[in-house]
C-alpha cells in the first residue's frame, strides 16, 4: 500500500477503476454527484473555458527555471523573472507549488497524468458531437490527460487494468450537472 507522506502533492493511483470508485465513494459520502471527469470537461477546464491555450498554465504558456519562453503567436522568445515561473521539470514541482489557471484550478500542468472517464478512440473527435462530447461508448483503454506534453496539452490511451503503480498517474473528482450549466454576463 502506498501512503503518500507529502503534503500538497497529487495523489497516485495504480489503475482506472481504483480512480472512478474514489470519485463515486466522495459522491455517496457528500449526496453530491461526483465523478471522474469527461475529456471535454477536462479540456475546457485546462484551457479556461475553452480558450486557445498551449498549457494549462496561469497564463497559457510554460514558465521554467531557465527564465524564457517561446511564445508561437509572435516567433520569440520572452524573457521572465523567477517570480514569475509556472511549472517545473519533474514530479517534486507538484500540486499548489505553482498558480492556478485562470479558473483557479491548481496542478493541471505538473507532469502528472490524470484519468479521465472517457474511453479512447484516435478516430473519435472525426465523429463526436461538437458540443460536450462523451467519447466512444465502449473500448479497450482509458483516456489519460496531461498538460505536460512535448508540444501542448496531451492525451494518451491507457489500459484500464494496469495495477502497477506509477507516481505520475492520478486524478482529480469533477462535480457533474445533468443540465448544462448556464452562463450569465454581468
Amino acid at each position: 500500500m502506498f501512503i503518500n507522506t507529502k503534503k500538497n502533492q497529487s495523489a497516485g493511483t495504480k489503475n482506472w477503476q481504483q480512480a472512478k470508485d474514489y470519485c463515486q465513494w466522495l459522491g455517496n459520502l457528500t449526496t453530491l454527484p461526483f465523478d471522474l471527469p469527461t475529456e471535454a470537461q477536462w479540456e475546457y477546464t485546462a484551457r479556461n473555458r475553452g480558450e486557445k491555450r498551449y498549457y494549462a498554465t496561469n497564463n497559457g504558456y510554460l514558465q521554467y527555471r531557465n527564465g524564457q519562453y517561446f511564445n508561437p503567436n509572435t516567433g520569440y522568445y520572452i524573457d521572465y523573472t523567477d517570480d514569475e515561473i509556472n511549472a517545473g521539470t519533474g514530479l517534486e514541482d507538484s500540486l499548489g507549488k505553482w498558480p492556478a489557471n485562470p479558473l483557479g484550478i491548481y496542478g493541471m500542468s505538473n507532469n502528472i497524468r490524470e484519468w479521465i472517464n472517457d474511453w479512447y478512440s484516435p478516430t473519435y473527435y472525426q465523429e463526436s458531437p461538437e458540443l460536450n462530447p462523451q467519447g466512444p461508448k465502449t473500448g479497450e483503454a482509458k483516456v489519460m490527460r496531461d498538460g505536460m506534453g512535448a508540444m501542448t496539452i496531451d492525451r494518451v490511451p491507457n489500459k484500464i487494468e494496469e495495477d502497477r503503480y506509477y507516481a505520475s498517474y492520478s486524478f482529480r473528482c469533477s462535480l457533474q450537472q445533468k443540465t448544462l450549466a448556464t452562463i450569465v454576463n454581468p
